[in-house]
């Protein structure tokens, strides 16, 4: 049996992820059934309806099943994170999963101060026959392919009765979680495709710039040799040790973009790697007094213990940089059954538009003295590991960085 490829295995992972949400659902919530439609990455499927239902429910039938599927019943527009109330059905559209970082639709959220009664409304679905086949006329007119149903992925609730407030806000916090961890699996579906570019320019790279420093090093050599002592001998020594800093800074892209090594069977404790790499990071700490709040939660993952430690070095050495005086940064990590999601955050002045296109770009780099390889290093280690990194603004200011680290890796 031959080993499913990287997309059929991360659409089977998600699957999996998303049918454990729903029967979580179906167990606390009085509910007929639930379903989850969100982006699949196999080829030929762009998306995928994931669901269960109570079969004991006299309720249910095959052709309401087909209608739901359908999505005729959808309006064009409903409020995004916002579980909206639609006759016996319960809509929660999920924010996009790919929208370059923005959290224009966390503030949207969090100004929206109308009470349940406000934002649910009713008589949106249209009855038509409860045997599942509703008047077409009234679908085709009033309801054509929805915009929605297109573009957002979403939870669908079939109620056996009214959910009070308390069950809405429960159902409102899962759906969050499980934004943060489809938006990781798209991010982690695109950089498995970006991958081999990176590696290509990091070669092409390699081939124009290796024979030019070569020969800017010799001739610097040579004049540091020949030339009296001086001024401009002090000159030749500046370009030669300035050569061989970008030398070493090239074969350290480069290592980057090398196929990846297989990783050692050893497990460590993510949370002793993150304390060993504070203990080394003091001194930078302590010059701006910034205090960093850590999980105390032990988890134990099959990691190379210096590669880990290396992405969390720069990352903090990002979040350090651009935290004002004083300030702090917290660094947490949920545990999910299938990885773990862990995620820094800054209180610093956040990312640019650039900044969240090029961040990850080998080079590119708004750091005072910093090189613009950190980033894209981090990126590697965690694409080797088989996770997945992503950054955007915090919707109470500053930055965030989120990665994943499957707890069982899947084998080469």
């Amino acid at each position: 049996m031959t080993n499913p490829t990287p997309s059929r295995s991360q659409s089977l992972a998600i699957e999996s992820v998303c049918r454990q949400q729903i029967q979580q659902l179906i167990g606390y919530l009085p509910l007929v059934g639930a379903w989850i439609v969100y982006p699949d990455f196999e080829e030929g499927k762009p998306r995928r309806w994931v669901g269960e239902v109570r079969g004991d429910r006299p309720e249910f039938n095959e052709g309401e099943l087909s209608y739901l599927k359908s999505e005729v019943w959808l309006p064009h527009e409903l409020p995004l994170a916002r579980l909206s109330q639609l006759n016996a059905y319960y809509v929660y559209p999920l924010p996009p999963l790919a929208d370059g970082g923005s959290s224009n639709f966390f503030r949207d959220i969090d100004s929206d101060s109308r009470g349940l009664s406000q934002r649910h409304p009713t008589g949106i679905v249209p009855q038509g026959d409860r045997s599942g086949s509703p008047d077409p006329t009234a679908h085709s007119e009033n309801y054509p392919a929805s915009e929605l149903a297109q573009s957002c992925s979403y939870l669908l609730l079939w109620a056996a009765q009214s959910l009070s407030p308390l069950q809405v806000e429960f159902i409102e916090q899962q759906m969050q979680m499980l934004h943060h961890y489809l938006r990781g699996a798209v991010a982690s579906h695109q950089q498995s495709e970006e991958l081999p570019l990176l590696r290509q320019s990091l070669h092409k790279a390699e081939h124009q710039l290796r024979n030019s420093l070569a020969l800017i090093s010799l001739y610097a050599e040579t004049l540091c040799l020949g030339l009296p002592p001086g001024p401009f001998q002090e000159q030749a020594t500046v370009i030669r040790e300035s050569v061989s800093e970008l030398s070493a800074n090239l074969t350290t892209l480069l290592n980057c973009g090398k196929p990846a090594q297989k990783l050692p069977d050893q497990s460590h404790d993510l949370c002793q790697i993150v304390e060993e790499t504070l203990k080394f990071m003091q001194p930078r700490l302590q010059e701006k007094d910034i205090k960093v709040e850590i999980s105390k939660t032990s988890v134990v993952l099959p990691i190379d213990r210096w590669q880990i430690k290396q992405v969390f070095e720069n990352l903090l050495n990002n979040a350090i940089a651009f935290s004002p005086l004083g300030s702090r940064i917290i660094c947490e990590w949920r545990v999910f059954y299938q990885e773990v999601l862990v995620s820094l955050r800054d209180y610093g002045p956040g990312l640019s538009r650039e900044d969240l296109q090029e961040a990850f770009t080998p080079f590119y780099t708004r750091r005072p003295g910093g090189t613009g390889l950190g980033l894209p290093i981090a990126k590697k280690i965690i694409l080797d590991h088989q996770g997945s990194i992503w950054l955007q603004n915090h919707p109470e200011g500053g930055a965030l960085f989120s990665f994943t680290l499957p707890r069982h890796p899947q084998p080469e």
